[in-house]
């Protein structure tokens, strides 16, 4: 038995609730339909509390479309599978599988964010495996437990006329794993208009897989494939003229000479990727760069170690690995510089001048030791209060048990400036999956701002600081809204 009920009910969207238990295991589904082209799928967002064991959970979508086979998302193409036989029974598909009738004129989708096993048993139904803990024998006894805890995650159906092919599924499936992010953000002159956009592909039948500075050089690294199964031909039009194009492979190696740029038409044949390299003229319209000006930080210490031979930069002699630590940091137009060998300033309430000029805002990048620390900066004593994060500690998770007792779940939204994939213990040896993070701040600095007072608290390390102005450097990082 399920507990329903009503939890939406407006114009943009309803929503149901819908709650069930099950030996040892809870599960929360919240079935949305919005209006509008949101409205072109209906979505189910599940949260499960799971402590089965010897058990397989799957969710169940039986559909009047019919047909002995189905079409699973491969990320790189879709391939064509038939019902499942003892041989050939789990498979895997990527962010959609898809059921069309045998008629085809009219099928359903099935979307997924973040599950990746399939079946199906017959013509008309099919599964989406979503959590699985087996039963084990001794030697495997820490199996038993695998998926134990609480899970989240999205599916949704999206139905449609003709085959998946004349459908948008693999754009729905997109919107699901990538919804739209809003920011806020300080207003500007904005001489580019309401709407701007890097570049526009003629036909959806071709995504942009990927849009980024190229690794040498200073063009643009465009990637594109085509999604429905069939040849294709697109026009691209970039915000600015393109001077040059050069077809290369994922390595960014060149496969043909270089060629004029001027108007971009590309051919695709079914499902293929294209990489192109762009040479772009430049913008009409620039940013003002940021002005910047390191400060000099006193009293360093070590805090990064190599192999064997250790430092002692928290209580328990963890330190972070040398042979990952950057000299520089670019956060948002404004470039720190770190201390050579990653020495960090323990902070004891030192006085430091500011450099002499106009400055509107003040950057640092640090990270505490023992937890989150809370501290008071002063700037020509105007006080100003940051809670510096932790350098070792998650930067998020579930609800967890340590010691017998429950421990509640976290976010700590603290900005990371860089992080290590692995520590250096006491005795100077790797320690692998234990992250170290550092994180960047800022303050803003009134006009004719000369001196900054560091906080009295030992256990807050700072990496570097600077001084900026103007440009992007000197406004509040776009940070996204949360729900």
């Amino acid at each position: 038995p399920a507990d329903i009920r009503v939890l939406e009910r407006g114009p943009a969207r309803v929503a149901l609730e819908v709650v069930r238990r099950h030996h040892r295991a809870t599960s929360l589904q919240r079935v949305l339909l919005s209006a509008g082209e949101a409205g072109d799928r209906l979505e189910c967002a599940m949260e499960i509390d799971w402590h089965e064991r010897g058990r397989l959970l799957k969710a169940v979508f039986p559909l009047s479309a019919s047909n002995p086979r189905a079409t699973f998302d491969l990320g790189l193409g879709a391939v064509e599978r038939g019902n499942a036989r003892p041989t050939s029974y789990e498979v895997p598909a990527q962010q959609w599988a898809d059921l069309t009738d045998r008629s085809d004129e009219y099928g359903v989708a099935i979307l997924s964010d973040s599950r990746y096993g399939w079946n199906k048993p017959d013509d008309n139904t099919l599964r989406l495996s979503l959590l699985r803990s087996p039963w084990t024998w001794r030697k495997f006894s820490h199996q038993a437990t695998q998926d134990h805890g609480r899970h989240r995650t999205t599916w949704a159906l999206a139905g449609h006329a003709g085959s998946w092919a004349e459908s948008d599924t693999t754009w729905q499936a997109a919107r699901l794993n990538q919804p739209l992010l809003a920011f806020a953000v300080e207003p500007g002159p904005g001489p580019l208009g309401s709407g701007f956009s890097l570049l526009t592909v003629s036909d959806p039948a071709v995504a942009v897989r990927a849009l980024k500075r190229a690794e040498d050089g200073d063009g643009w690294v465009l990637r594109l494939q085509e999604l429905r199964g069939r040849a294709s031909e697109v026009a691209v039009e970039c915000v600015a003229p393109v001077t040059s194009v050069t077809e290369v492979d994922g390595m960014e190696e060149p496969l043909e000479r270089q060629r004029l740029g001027g108007s971009l038409h590309l051919s695709f044949s079914r499902f293929q990727p294209r990489s192109l390299i762009l040479g772009l003229e430049p913008p009409m319209h620039r940013l003002e760069p940021t002005r910047s000006q390191p400060l000099p930080l006193p009293d360093l210490e070590a805090a990064a170690s190599r192999q064997g031979r250790p430092v002692r930069f928290d209580d328990e002699g963890r330190s972070f690995p040398a042979e990952l630590m950057p000299r520089r940091l670019d956060l948002g137009g404004v470039e720190l510089e770190l201390a050579a060998g990653g020495a960090a300033c323990r902070c004891s309430g030192q006085q430091l001048s500011l450099p002499e000029g106009e400055w509107e805002r003040l950057w640092m990048v640090a990270c505490s030791l023992g937890g989150d620390r809370t501290a008071r900066f002063e700037i020509d004593g105007r006080e100003l209060e940051l809670t510096v994060g932790d350098w070792r500690e998650s930067l998020g998770y579930w609800r967890r048990r340590r010691w017998g007792k429950i421990l509640p779940g976290r976010i700590r939204r603290h900005a990371v400036a860089f992080y290590a994939s692995h520590g250096h213990d006491a005795q100077g040896a790797d320690e692998p999956y234990e992250f170290r993070y550092l994180f960047r701040y800022s303050l803003p600095l009134a006009a004719g701002a000369r001196e900054l007072r560091l906080p009295d608290e030992p256990r807050i390390r700072l990496f570097a600081m600077t001084v900026a102005s103007g440009g992007p450097g000197a406004a509040d990082p776009a940070a996204p809204i949360y729900g």
